[in-house]
């Protein structure tokens, strides 16, 4: 096989994955911009917060906790979900949390 051979096998391979970007990108769903997101929400400042009368801010209120829970817990919870049992996980975690709290210190 000699060199030109191998140059029109990678111009084929390179053809052919171009022609498969070109149909991945036809089936993609087209994103909306919404006209409204410019008008509320500046973009030149990044610490804009957006407040609907005298409730607190997100921020405010809340803390972002990130933990791990075993495989079989995860399962039981995903389970419960499903048959409309638990209300969302979060829930589940502040109402045990404070129970234990109320309870026990």
């Amino acid at each position: 096989m000699g060199m030109q051979d191998l140059k029109k096998i990678q111009s084929a391979d390179n053809t052919n994955s171009t022609i498969k970007a070109q149909n991945n990108i036809k089936k993609m769903v087209p994103i909306k911009k919404s006209a409204e997101f410019n008008k509320t929400q500046p973009t030149d400042d990044f610490n804009y917060k957006h407040r609907r009368g005298n409730k607190p801010l997100f921020e405010e209120t809340h803390v972002r906790f990130t933990n791990y829970l075993r495989k079989n817990i995860f399962e039981r919870i995903e389970y419960l979900r499903n048959e409309g049992k638990l209300e969302s996980l979060t829930k589940l975690i502040n109402d045990a949390l404070r129970k234990y709290i109320d309870t026990y210190c």
